[in-house]
């Protein structure tokens, strides 16, 4: 029996469709995105012949009785519409995981939670709810991953990192063993991240900077 899932969320939605059709091309899951709602639509063209039923506002998905994955790229706003979800009774989905991503052993990984092609999590990690694991991102050894935060394509948190919730790594930064990086904090493309980042900072460069504050 085939699962259903709808999209809350259109932009960041057609690069999580694309997971679940890989998963669904090769046998290995059998996944049906049966809509996907977005308050503002822009492009939706992008999932011509890919998904069918387009959704005007995020409550009226609450309808098709289904589980629910957050398509939003943004942590913050993802977790402004999980709560939105759940306010009118909506549930996240199991865990979507790519066939060809590395999963290590006693790994955990959260509801609501998506990890794309050939992204690594290694020994005893911890992927909290409504995460993002993008592309050739690698999430170290006993690290932990607060809920609703994103690492983007060919990120590496080294082993032994804490990382808050609503956190947002961007592409290709680098973040040095044993770390904690505070809730809310954003890290920029390429930054090095050599020291604790606080709370709600942002830093960028090698090696990171502070920026804000």
């Amino acid at each position: 029996m085939r699962a259903k899932l709808v999209f809350l969320g259109g932009g960041h939605a057609s690069a999580a469709l694309g997971v679940v059709e890989d998963l669904n091309a090769h046998g290995t899951e059998e996944i049906d995105v049966i809509a996907i709602a977005d308050d503002n639509w822009q492009r939706a063209d992008r999932f011509d012949r890919r998904c069918n039923t387009l959704i005007d506002s995020l409550e009226k998905a609450a309808d098709l009785d289904v589980p629910y994955l957050a398509s939003i790229g943004g942590s913050t706003l993802r977790s402004v519409v999980v709560a939105r979800a759940g306010s009118v009774g909506m549930n996240p989905c199991a865990p979507i995981v790519h066939h060809s991503a590395i999963i290590s052993a006693h790994c955990s990984i959260g509801d609501g939670s998506i990890v794309f092609q050939f992204a690594s999590l290694s020994a005893l990690c911890r992927v909290g709810q409504h995460c993002y694991v993008s592309i050739s991102a690698n999430l170290g050894h006993d690290s932990i991953m607060g809920d609703y935060s994103s690492l983007l394509p060919y990120v590496h948190v080294a082993g032994d990192c804490f990382i808050g919730e609503r956190v947002f790594v961007g592409s290709g930064a680098r973040i040095l063993g044993g770390l904690t990086i505070g809730d809310d904090a954003v890290i920029g493309a390429g930054a090095v991240v050599t020291k604790d980042v606080p709370a709600g900072a942002t830093v960028v460069g090698v090696p990171a900077r502070q920026i804000d504050g």
